[in-house]
Parts: C-alpha cells; structure tokens; sequence
C-alpha cells in the first residue's frame, strides 16, 4: 500500500491526466497516504486530502483616531484566494463617519519606488 500512496503521489505532482480532476485540483496542501480505515464507500488503497488554509471572509474591529477625532473602525474582506482580496472598513463615531474600500493583494516581495 505504501508503494501505490507513492506511486499516486508521484503522478499527482507529474499532472497525470488520467487522474480524476478533483486529485490534480490546485490547493494549499495535498496529503496521499494509505487508507488502513477502509469502508464500502471508499473501498480504496489510497486516500488523497486536499487543503486551502486561507478562509474566505475576515472581519475586524479596532481603536481609530484622527487629530482629536476618536472612532471605531469595522471592517469586513472577502478573500478571493490566498493572494486577494477586497474589504470595506466603516468609521462608526466621532465628529463624522467614514469609510474605505480596500483591494488587497500578497507579493513575495516590497518594492519601495523613491
């Protein structure tokens, strides 16, 4: 059982295209290990799991001030994969509320333009 575990972990990364499409699904983390539990359902040798460890929504809440302005800042993302996403933050207090919309986005790298 090891050996098929190995030998279908193998063709998962060599993106074999006889492999069902749910097994080459591009995610965070792919697990391929031997199936000891085996039940009528799954009756197989090998069992793959696939991660995402990112969530789809996030929300926030904290402390803002502005001059001598104090509010509370709530904001609600909406992450549309690991590397985007899009928030509205709402500025409840103070002499006025406020708002922003944010498009985010991760990078490997900082670039710093002078």
């Amino acid at each position: 059982m090891q050996a098929a575990a190995e030998d279908v972990a193998k063709r998962i990364n060599d993106r074999d295209p006889t492999l069902p499409p749910a097994a080459l699904e591009k995610t965070d983390n792919t697990i391929v290990t031997t199936n000891t539990n085996k039940t009528p359902q799954a009756n197989y040798d090998v069992a793959v799991f696939k991660n995402n460890n990112y969530r789809n929504w996030e929300w926030s809440a904290g402390y803002g001030q502005h001059g001598g302005d104090r509010y509370i800042p709530v904001e609600l993302q909406r992450n549309f994969s690991k590397n985007a996403a899009i928030s509205y933050e709402h500025h409840f207090g103070g002499n006025s509320s406020g708002w922003e919309v944010k498009y985010t986005r991760k990078t490997d790298k900082l670039f710093i333009i002078f």
